[in-house]
């Protein structure tokens, strides 16, 4: 599972999972900060790439409005501040790989869904 992290999300996170071997790039790294919402998602579907994001709203409604049209992302992984804080760098961290070492194999298993982290 490869994965993107949306710029609310320190790329600190970024670094310390490739470090542990992940395939995980920031918006930074890939100079999309600042990018339209729906550009991250062109983006990281074209890179087979989940979007991680904090920004539950505007991305379910994102994922709403791309399923009426038929068309197809790589995944939305949803993160809320309440299960995971967004000031602490380790929690995400280590949720994160909990999630990328038990999910299924399979790129493409996460394709045109949703998940919230825990």
């Amino acid at each position: 599972m490869r994965l993107l992290l949306d710029e609310h999300i320190n790329p600190e996170v970024a670094r310390q999972l490739r470090k542990k071997g992940y395939d995980v790039v920031s918006v930074e790294k890939v100079r999309m900060r600042e990018a339209p919402d729906e550009d991250l998602l062109i983006f990281a579907t074209s890179q087979r790439r989940s979007l991680v994001t904090y920004n539950v709203r505007d991305f379910q409604l994102l994922m709403a409005d791309w399923h009426r049209a038929g068309k197809h992302h790589s995944g939305i992984i949803f993160v809320s501040e309440k299960s995971v804080s967004q000031k602490r760098v380790g929690p995400l961290v280590r949720a994160l790989k909990k999630l990328l070492d038990t999910a299924p194999r399979s790129p493409d298993w996460l394709a045109d869904h949703g998940l919230f982290l825990k």
